[in-house]
This record gives structure tokens, C-alpha cells and sequence, in this order.
């Protein structure tokens, strides 16, 4: 008998005897889970797949939509909404010698301040992957996919860090919530704790489930 694992995910490709067309479509379980894709966006479609499954189970962990990195064992976790800047901070972190646990997702112990690791490449979204591009020219990404729901999507490999793929919880060190502008200088300033609580509960997958907990 093997190892446990969470989740049985895999792609699919089909052709669509309508129109001829090749798509992909994310199996959990063998089982189809949403509506086929592009066989284009088939990467991008694994990575969407694989985020709803930690978002929707898990819960033995308080979920954040949030990005992670640590320098060493001291993490700081930053939640935001979609194109805050999250992924775009991780990666010019990795980048730059800290480690990154996720891009995507907090898993946080209950009663704890520490965060579990969830390593994956980072996903980089239409002017953040010229940004990357111009800053890190040999950084190794992956092929894009284009015209997706989310723009040009391409996926950045970040597991050079000597402690990648270290299982162990890091110790969350601060909340940092980010929030991107093309007009505004740039800013950092200290958030009332009530008010990172409240936001942070907004961007919890499952504090409804976990509440005063």
C-alpha cells in the first residue's frame, strides 16, 4: 500500500468533435470538477485545480488567500485580493534569496502562529512577467498561456533555495497586506490590529468554519 495523498488530480485532453478542437479538463479523483479549458491553458488549468482543492478541504488549518515567504525559519504572510501583487512580491523575493512557501495560500495551525509550507511555482500574470523578464533575465519560466480568464498566465520556477521543500512550519513574524497602484509612491505603514484581524478574516477561506478558533 502507498503513501496517503490528499488529492488524485490530473489533465485530461480531449478533442471536441464539433469543432475539432483540443481542450483539457482537471480530474479530481478521476472525476471531471469543472468545465474543459483550451488545451492551451492546461498548465494554468492544473494550477487553478490544485488551488480549489486546498481551498475548498484542508481544514484542519486556518486558510489565507494570501502569499508567503520566509528568511529562514521567520515568515511573513501577505493577504490580498486578486492582483494586490501578492505572486509578484513572492517571486521578486525568491528572487532575491528569501524562501517562498506559497504564492497562493496560508495554511495556519490552529491555536499556532505557524505556517505550513505549500510549494509550487509561482503564478505570474500579464505585466508582472515583463517585470520579472527585464529584472531577472535568466529566470526559468515556464510557456504562457494566453487569453485566459485571467489574462497571459505563466508559471516562474522558484526552488533554488537551499531550504525548499522543508516540510517544517515557519514562525509568522508579520501580516503584511499588500496592494498594488501604477499611480501611487510606494508606502509602508502600520495597520491597527483590530483592522489586520478584520482583514485578515476577509481573506480566511474558512473562517466560517473555524470562527472563534
Amino acid at each position: 500500500m502507498g503513501e496517503f495523498i490528499d488529492f488524485d488530480v490530473s489533465i485530461a485532453s480531449s478533442r471536441s468533435l464539433s469543432t475539432l478542437k483540443r481542450s483539457a479538463t482537471f480530474k479530481l479523483d478521476g472525476h471531471d470538477t469543472f468545465t474543459p479549458s483550451p488545451e492551451a491553458h492546461a498548465f494554468a488549468t492544473l494550477e487553478w485545480g490544485m488551488n480549489w482543492c486546498v481551498s475548498v478541504h484542508c481544514n484542519e488549518y486556518l486558510k489565507l488567500h494570501a502569499g508567503v515567504v520566509a528568511d529562514g525559519e521567520n515568515a511573513i504572510v501577505m493577504p490580498g485580493v486578486p492582483g494586490a501583487g501578492k505572486s509578484t512580491l513572492c517571486a521578486l523575493l525568491g528572487l532575491n534569496g528569501w524562501r517562498i512557501l506559497s504564492d497562493e495560500h496560508a495554511l495556519v495551525t490552529p491555536g499556532t502562529t505557524k505556517v505550513t509550507p505549500l510549494y509550487r511555482p509561482v503564478s505570474l500574470k500579464n505585466e508582472s512577467i515583463d517585470l520579472i523578464k527585464s529584472q531577472f533575465p535568466d529566470s526559468i519560466l515556464g510557456p504562457p498561456a494566453y487569453d485566459t480568464h485571467k489574462g497571459t498566465v505563466v508559471h516562474l520556477k522558484v526552488d533554488s533555495h537551499p531550504l525548499t521543500f522543508d516540510t517544517n512550519p515557519a514562525q509568522i513574524r508579520a501580516l503584511v497586506f499588500p496592494r498594488y497602484s501604477t499611480d501611487s509612491p510606494q508606502r509602508l505603514w502600520e495597520a491597527e490590529k483590530t483592522r489586520s484581524f478584520l482583514v485578515a478574516a476577509y481573506h480566511s477561506f474558512n473562517y466560517s468554519l473555524l470562527g472563534a478558533q
